[in-house]
């Protein structure tokens, strides 16, 4: 069913100044105990450095819960003097977030039409849209207006927590960068960069922002993508003083530099270097060799300057023709030709269903052709056979693969290329980057994840079901410690369930490629 009126708001995580704190039951999960306590998982971690690892957390020891914490001597004194001032004094209580503010929250929070059920229940809290949960039932469907909606409904906390924490000038940048801040870390979650603003310490506000990346004790590279954006968008100074108006988009056409064709192109909030590449006819590699001074691909800051060099300008992506071989799939496609799977959608909006395409189908690829030949980017030939398209079952090729890899580290395999994982993910949490890894390479699948929930959930909504243990096979997919965890299943003998993933068994707590076993109320999924 459609959703049609889903009216209440994300609850607002409790404000009060109370000490507060939560003791592990049996059974608990972090994802489960953040959406008990109305906050998100990333902010539940950064409160908690003593948690290590966020797929282990033992019965007995103590969380504290953020929002409902105070905030230190600096943060309550902080606290008492926004709750009793006028909000009407205050130059933040004239501001609502602006749609561009809304849209890079859109790009952080990531969009779901269709409802998919919390991973460590299989159950409510069900979300959709934006990361939405009031009202949201199982089989409800969304629009991305309707979404958006819903998520500048569930933003209403963060902006009244914000017009009424600021007690100095700020313009509506810092206003939407801080409203970002707010719904991702919790109304009390950054005592230290609100000191330092309203102590009228712009610049000490906008370094505060990279304070704010880690979880289980660890730096996310996802928050630090994300606070990147967020500090960037705030600026460094007081409005009137170069940060209080918005910075200027990008131009469509960058101008010109140089004598090889080579153009500029200022990063906006949002971006990423893969879409840069598909807008301007490039692929992505070239885009890195052009960038030597990018280090990370993934990281790039709104502000920064890309150099483009070639492609076309505008909107007016180049393209080149690719025949689909057996075993081809758009993600593989995609990859090989260093753009995003979105882009290659995109560009061929004769394949209705991106998880069925056949040997001997032509796809327009955004970029230039590969000097290698004709066909394929690596120079092999097309193979012209039967059409390929996703299993129907499990036939041990998945196994097979995952087999493969018993042994290695994690943090070689990601950076070894023998399996499309993700290198940035920190070596300790890559569980779903090598399950999904494998799942791409079996052909099973058309995209990556480095999450368990989105893992899960993406799985169901491309036809994945659940099932019991004693229906399990191999090759099926295991939702194990309550959530918090996720490999495939080696073998089954009637039930007794083995299992084989990205497993915390060295002795600095990284991850290596190992059997194991299921436990923490375990699920499993089989595809369709």
């Amino acid at each position: 069913m459609t959703v049609s009126a889903v009216s209440n708001a994300r609850q607002a995580p409790p404000s009060s100044d109370t000490q507060a704190s939560y003791t592990i039951q049996r059974g608990d999960a972090l994802s489960v105990i953040a959406q008990r306590h109305g906050v998100s998982l990333s902010a539940l971690l950064a409160a908690n450095p003593q948690v290590r690892n966020p797929d282990v957390i033992y019965p007995g020891d103590r969380l504290e819960i953020p929002g409902q914490a105070s905030s230190g001597a600096g943060g309550s004194t902080q606290a008492d003097a926004a709750n009793g001032a006028s909000g009407d004094s205050r130059a933040a209580s004239n501001f609502s977030i602006s749609q561009r503010g809304v849209q890079m929250l859109e790009g952080f929070e990531g969009y779901r039409s269709h409802a998919y059920p919390d991973p460590g229940t299989g159950g409510a809290p069900w979300t959709i849209g934006y990361g939405h949960t009031a009202g949201v039932k199982p089989g409800d469907v969304i629009s991305k207006g309707q979404a958006e909606q819903f998520l500048k409904q569930d933003l209403a906390w963060a902006q009244d927590a914000v017009r009424s924490k600021v007690d100095v000038p700020i313009s509506q940048n810092q206003f939407d960068a801080l409203v970002s801040l707010t719904y991702n870390l919790g109304a009390n979650g950054y005592p230290g960069l609100l000191s330092k603003l309203n102590g009228g310490d712009y610049a000490g506000a906008q370094q505060m922002f990279g304070q704010y990346v880690h979880a289980g004790g660890h730096v996310m590279q996802g928050l630090v993508t994300r606070r990147a954006s967020e500090a960037a968008l705030f600026g460094n100074s007081a409005p009137g003083n170069g940060s209080g108006s918005p910075s200027a988009p990008a131009p469509s056409t960058p101008p010109t530099s140089g004598h090889d064709g080579a153009k500029n192109y200022l990063v906006n909030p949002g971006d990423t270097l893969s879409q840069i590449a598909a807008h301007y006819g490039v692929s992505l590699n070239s885009l890195l060799s052009a960038n030597p001074q990018i280090h990370n691909p993934d990281l790039i800051h709104p502000g920064q300057t890309i150099h483009v060099s070639g492609g076309a300008t505008g909107n007016t992506s180049a393209t080149h023709g690719y025949t689909v071989r057996g075993g081809d799939t758009m993600s593989g496609i995609a990859a090989r030709n260093g753009i995003s799977l979105s882009a290659l959608v995109n560009a061929n909006p004769q394949v209705h269903n991106a998880n069925l395409i056949f040997a001997g189908q032509q796809l327009n690829v955004p970029g230039a052709a590969s000097s290698s030949g004709p066909g394929r980017v690596d120079g092999t030939p097309v193979q012209a056979t039967t059409p390929s398209a996703p299993t129907s079952g499990n036939d041990g090729k998945t196994i097979d693969i995952a087999k493969q890899f018993l042994g290695r580290n994690a943090s070689d395999l990601k950076s070894s290329g023998q399996l499309p994982m993700e290198s940035w993910v920190p070596n300790d949490v890559n569980c779903a980057n090598f399950v999904t890894a494998v799942l791409q390479k079996a052909g099973l699948i058309n995209f990556h994840d480095n999450t368990v929930s989105g893992t899960a959930s993406r799985l169901q909504a491309q036809g994945w079901q659940r099932v019991p243990a004693s229906q399990a096979k191999p090759g099926d997919v295991c939702i194990l410690n309550n959530g918090g965890h996720i490999e495939l299943v080696a073998s089954n003998a009637g039930g007794n369930v083995k299992l084989i993933g990205s497993n915390n068994i060295n002795a600095d707590g990284s991850q290596q490629v190992s059997y194991g076993n299921p436990y923490g109320n375990a699920w499993y999924l089989t595809p369709p």
